[in-house]
Formats: C-alpha cells, sequence, structure tokens
C-alpha cells in the first residue's frame, strides 16, 4: 500500500519504515509459529483495565461445554463498562436458571 487517497493524516499513522501497519497483533513462538492475536485496538476499558475481548474469548472456549463466545463491552453506570458474554453451547448441554451453570442434556 502506498497511502489513503486524499488522506495524508491517516497515512502517516498507519506508515512507518516503508510498511503498512495494519493495527493486528500477533505472537511467534520460539519455534518460529505466528499465531493471530487480534486487533490491537480490540480492547475496551472497565475500572480503569484494560479487557481484551479475545483473551476472554480464549479462556471461555477452554470449557467443554462452549463451542462460541464472543465478548462484548456492556455499559455499567460506575465502571464504564463490563464485560459481556454471548456463548454457544455444544449438542446436549443447555443453561439452567442458575447463572453461570451448565448442565448435560441425557
Amino acid at each position: 500500500m502506498k497511502e489513503y487517497v486524499d488522506d495524508p493524516r491517516k497515512t502517516e499513522e498507519v506508515m512507518r519504515d516503508g510498511h503498512y501497519h495494519t493495527g493486528d497483533v500477533a505472537r511467534r513462538d520460539e519455534e518460529g509459529y505466528v499465531t493471530y492475536v487480534g486487533r490491537a485496538d480490540d480492547v475496551f476499558k472497565s475500572s480503569d483495565y484494560r479487557i481484551s475481548p479475545f483473551e476472554l474469548e480464549s479462556v471461555l472456549l477452554e470449557h467443554s461445554a462452549v463451542v462460541e463466545a464472543a465478548v462484548v463491552p456492556s455499559p455499567d453506570p460506575i465502571r464504564l463498562s463490563v464485560p459481556k458474554a454471548y456463548v454457544v453451547l455444544s449438542e446436549g448441554n443447555a443453561r439452567t436458571p442458575q447463572a453461570g451453570q451448565v448442565h448435560r442434556i441425557s
């Protein structure tokens, strides 16, 4: 990419050392494998903490009953925002009336 058309300020923000910086974050492990982490700007503040939805989603996906998860900021009058998770449960699992509990359906 050479530049943003008619937007030199935006071009200056993303171009450094002759390269376009996308704002994506990745990690390279000791073996040289690159893992996509997410967007650099994909965070929100809650009680002065910076929260990464990607990291919370990753933890939720470790649970055997969760097939998909999405975390978004939810407005909060005291903490500015709080994480709110939307999850898709795996087949054979159902939400119970008690918040946060999942049980296996026989």
